[in-house]
């Protein structure tokens, strides 16, 4: 009888160590997913989201307005006279002002509910849910004195970096969420081609 007890927990005890190793299986199969979705999702370089997970975000913000008839605002800019920069101190210097740019607004320039991403290049976008077009403008100034307020410091290098803001919001009547950013694009244009350092709705 005692044999057979222990004969009993043996196969009891195996079981347990095959089901856990199943789960731990599982479970690190489901971790491996989570990692490739972040870093599919990722910049390399500013550690911020990428163009690919900027626009699956917004097409979801934009499908929930059509839906829910909230506000929705969309923010675009990019580094003024970025390939001066990278000219006159260097390429490393070039990546280094769009991190300190991406860490900035990251830390001091957003919302917890707003996405940003880099767009590509030297330009970035922000989505501001539930924002209307007056606070989408303050935001954008709010952002634009952040990066021109401050020196950029790299290496023994000290220079001035300036943005130029596009801002584009679904009060204007857009049907689809690529028209939203086409608006904030020339809006960018707008502002890049009259002065520079400003904002443009």
């Amino acid at each position: 009888e005692e044999d057979k007890n222990n004969e009993l927990w043996i196969i009891y005890l195996k079981d347990i160590t095959v089901e856990t190793r199943l789960k731990n299986k599982y479970d690190m199969e489901q971790f491996e997913k989570q990692i490739f979705k972040i870093a599919s999702e990722t910049d390399s370089l500013t550690q911020i989201y990428n163009k690919g997970a900027f626009e699956k975000k917004l097409e979801a913000y934009f499908e929930n307005y059509r839906k829910n008839k909230g506000e929705l605002s969309l923010i675009f800019f990019d580094l003024d006279d970025f390939k001066a920069l990278n000219d006159e101190f260097g390429h490393l210097a070039g990546d280094y002002a769009l991190k300190e740019v991406a860490q900035r607004i990251q830390m001091e320039g957003i919302r917890g509910k707003d996405f940003f991403a880099r767009f590509g290049g030297e330009e970035f976008v922000i989505i501001l849910p539930d924002c209307g077009t007056k606070n989408a403008l303050i935001v954008g100034d709010r952002i634009r004195l952040l990066i021109s307020h401050n020196d950029f410091h790299f290496e023994d290098k000290t220079f001035d970096v300036t943005i130029s803001v596009g801002v584009a919001t679904t009060s204007q009547g857009f049907e689809k969420y690529q028209e939203l950013i086409e608006a904030a694009d020339k809006a960018t244009y707008y502002s890049k081609t009259h002065g520079k350092n400003r904002v443009t709705l």
